[in-house]
């Protein structure tokens, strides 16, 4: 098993900080991302489970089904690694408090993130995600009140459970009930500072205080045996109608030893660290510290008394034997030669040895370890030869080693420009291969010459993303296959975010965006002509207007616009070419001729239309005089009228009618064969009164008068001097029982 420890830098990119906490299948640390210099939380299997397969395809679950979830206030989920020391993946670290910090706070306050957890509730649903363990332990405030949801460790899909159950119609509306319920639970224990106990046999117990509403919501929520289940979207609108609308708590009054702190390793802690490694290193590969500055000191000691004491005693061209000559005299009780010439070696020895320290150092800040290679071992090897003899007091041959060192260490030096050049240009090219390995590689060592050049060090930093973004690239790539154009996008922007500058990715999101757009474009132009098949005009240039909005510079949709007026108007011309004949059929003219003179309107150029319209006021007109003479068919007593009715009868046998106007051919042929038909009527009178049938003959007077007149109806006028005239109307038809008519004059006048 892999511990994990404080400082460790995993995947090139995080440098682990502190535990954060650990469960029974998972571990999380707080860790810093060097590329990006965030904080995140990073969780691994822990010690029990690392080992077994099923827990590393339940970590990634876990992970695939976060990822797919971006949401204010559910926490990120970034990478997935598999090939680290143990599986694990980053996520959003959160700076805060569990939402337990509100419990019994002031409801105006406690209640307001709960809207927004609602709202992530239901972003989740609608994703077919259930998130299965909502609790106050995994609802988060950062230190702006903020709420995440977190740990999605036992969330499942929609789509995993109909594969295994057998649903009705409303399975799915109570799939996400258990997160409602949860969520309800959640709410009550911060209202009452202790959860609800629940009994189907018993109600839930409230606060005298609480106001009815919020109790109704939470019964909603909570009951079990509720027929209806709240959706999450339910419960924030209902908090809304309350009074508690969403918005971060405010967490500012509660103490700093209430909230979370982070305490990433400080700077000074890691240079101390980096010091205490880089003298253990020096003791491995030379002279200790300790025996260099002792050596160093005394050095400068002798060198003060050559350059100083001994000129005021000795000419100046005098050589540096003379010097020691003359100190052998001067000073012949308490040193001799022999010891003169060792300090002397050991003087030497340390001058050279401090060029070689400053040297080496120089080109240490420059990373020759990295670029070095068998010369700078070597080099360093004579330089730990140097230093055996120098230990050993043998300093003559202890300066020559280090001079050899040196000398070989001054080669180096001199060829750092084009070390660097050499390494930028393969690390660049390694980048445009996309070999990430040889670039980092390369890079370092780049870097590491010159690591004051920001452009060095960006090159560097995207070499050490290239991995990532590569593999996200593939994703995208892989998504866009998949038409899954969306999720390609955010991997791309993902991959963009590590890397702004990377060209292939770049191209490729331009490229998504358009395939993008004239997806959008091609989908509705797809559905408008889907409507447009199925007749759904005006659906369908709904849709070719939006597609018009996507590409303004296209001229499909105004192809498609046109196309659609003109299935539009055959479709009304067909229609109204079809109610026509049935009309027709009916013989209902009026509607024919409004019916004509509608498609006439659509196209004044209908051919069909103009002789049918012509045809069927012909028609109409035929049938409006034939139903005339029905309607007062007393008329046709009058010869004039009969005639006329007669001719329009004719005319209308000639007529190949519907059953309509055979009918009114039948009836006026009755009713002209009624009038025809003379009938006997009798006229009494006193042989004193003038009589006259109007429009039919002056009878002079008599007592009884014998006539025979057609159906109809006539008017007799009776005249006698000296009397007021009298009027008689009376009507003869078939159907009528005629009795005698009087017209006598009686009134006098």
């Amino acid at each position: 098993m892999s511990k994990l420890v404080k400082d460790q830098i995993l995947n090139q990119r995080y440098r682990l900080i502190k535990c954060l906490g650990e469960g029974g299948m998972a571990t999380v640390w707080l860790a810093r991302d060097i590329q990006l210099d965030i904080h995140v939380a990073l969780k691994f299997l822990n010690k029990d489970t690392e080992l077994h397969t099923d827990y590393h395809q339940a970590l990634k679950r876990e992970w695939e089904i976060a990822s797919n979830l971006i949401h204010p206030n559910i926490v990120r989920v970034y990478e997935f690694y598999e090939d680290s020391i143990r599986p694990f993946y980053s996520m959003q670290f959160i700076d805060g408090v569990t939402i337990s910090i509100l419990c019994k706070d002031d409801l105006s306050n406690s209640l307001r993130p709960f809207g927004l957890i609602a709202d992530a509730l239901d972003y989740a649903h609608s994703r077919e995600i259930m998130h299965g363990d909502i609790k106050a332990n995994n609802i988060l405030l950062d230190k702006k009140g903020q709420p995440f949801i977190v740990d999605f460790g036992v969330a499942s899909t929609f789509s995993e459970a109909v594969s295994t159950i057998d649903q009705d119609e409303s399975f799915k509306e109570k799939y996400f009930s258990d997160d409602i319920r949860s969520l309800g639970k959640v709410i009550y224990e911060i209202i009452h500072g202790l959860p609800p106990t629940l009994n189907i046999h018993s109600n839930i117990s409230f606060s005298d205080d609480l106001e009815q509403e919020l109790k109704k919501l939470l019964e909603g929520m909570l009951k079990p045996n509720i027929n209806e289940e709240l959706t999450a979207i339910d419960v924030k609108n209902h908090l809304a109608e309350i009074g508690y609308l969403s918005g971060n708590a405010k967490v500012d009054k509660f103490n700093d030893d209430e909230v979370i702190k982070v305490n990433p390793a400080s700077v000074k802690e890691f240079k101390s660290d980096a010091e205490s490694l880089s003298e253990k290193k020096q003791e491995m590969n030379g002279v200790s510290l300790r025996v260099f500055y002792t050596g160093l000191g005394f050095a400068l000691i002798i060198f003060f008394i050559v350059a100083f004491v001994l000129p005021k005693a000795v000419k100046s061209n005098k050589n540096i034997e003379d010097v020691v000559d003359y100190k052998v005299i001067s000073t012949e009780n308490t040193k001799n030669e022999n010891e003169n010439l060792v300090l002397e070696a050991r003087l030497v020895a340390d001058e050279v040895l401090g060029e070689l320290v400053s040297e080496f150092d120089m080109l240490q800040d420059k990373g020759i370890e990295k670029w070095g290679g068998i010369p700078y071992q070597n080099i360093k090897n004579d330089y730990q030869k140097g230093d055996s003899y120098y230990l050993e007091g043998n300093y003559e041959n202890a300066q020559k080693q280090y001079a050899i060192a040196l000398v070989e260490l001054n080669k180096l030096s001199k060829q750092t420009n084009t070390i660097l050049q050499f390494n930028l240009d393969a690390g660049k090219k390694a980048f445009e291969n996309n070999n990430f390995n040889d670039a980092i590689k390369f890079l370092d060592i780049t870097v590491s010459i010159s690591p004051k050049n920001t452009l060095y060090a960006d090159y560097y930093r995207r070499a050490l993303s290239l991995e990532q973004v590569l593999n996200l690239m593939n994703q995208g790539i892989e998504l866009e296959k998949n038409m899954d154009l969306n999720s390609a996008k955010e991997i791309y922007k993902t991959a963009l975010r590590l890397d702004s500058d990377y060209s292939p990715v770049i191209s490729l999101l331009a490229s998504l965006e358009k395939k993008i757009v004239r997806n959008d474009f091609e989908i509705r132009m797809s559905e408008g002509f889907i409507a447009l098949t199925n007749n759904d005009f005006q659906s369908a240039k709904a849709l070719f207007s939006a597609a018009k909005e996507i590409d303004p510079e296209s001229g499909e949709p105004v192809d498609a616009i046109i196309q659609l007026q003109e299935q539009e108007k055959d479709m009304s011309i067909f229609s109204l070419e079809a109610t026509s004949k049935e009309q027709e059929n009916l013989e209902q003219w009026e509607l024919v001729i409004d019916t004509y003179q509608k498609l006439l309107e659509i196209d004044t150029d209908l051919q069909f239309a103009k002789t049918g319209l012509i045809r069927s006021k012909q028609r109409q007109q035929i049938h409006a005089q034939i139903q005339s003479y029905i309607d007062d068919y007393d008329i046709l007593n009058d010869p004039l009228i009969m005639q006329r009715a007669t001719n329009l009868l004719l005319k209308a046998i000639k007529i190949e009618g519907g059953p309509r106007l055979k009918s009114q051919i039948s009836e006026l042929n009755r009713l002209l064969k009624r009038a025809n038909t003379p009938i006997n009527i009798t006229l009494l009178s006193d042989n004193l009164t003038r009589v006259r049938v109007f429009r039919v003959s002056e009878l002079e007077i008599f007592n009884v008068k014998q006539m025979t007149l057609r159906p109809g109806n006539y008017t007799v006028v009776g005249i006698r001097e000296g009397y007021r005239d009298v009027r008689v109307e009376f009507r003869v038809a078939p159907e009528i029982r005629m009795t005698p008519i009087i017209i006598i004059c009686e009134e006098k006048i």
